[in-house]
């Protein structure tokens, strides 16, 4: 469940999850409610780095672009 509390406050209850198993490494045992909130979460990383540099990461990331995964990956 995603509760936006403002533009800059996001708030993800995640189904089927541990404490902080979405900011662990990806595994393959992992819910799909803990995959979903890993987007989730890069697409507002993406959105803040966007507002600070004036990039266009954030459609990059929401596309799952390749070269954003490699850049993930460097």
């Amino acid at each position: 469940m995603t509760t936006k509390i403002n533009d800059e406050t996001l708030v993800l209850y995640i189904e089927n999850s541990a404490h902080h198993l979405d900011l662990r490494l990806p595994n393959e045992a992992d819910p799909q409610t803990v995959t979903d909130a890993r987007q989730q979460e890069t697409e507002w990383i993406a959105k803040f780095i966007d507002q600070y540099q004036g990039t266009d990461f954030q459609s990059k990331v929401a596309r799952k672009d390749e070269a954003v995964a490699q850049l993930l990956t460097q």
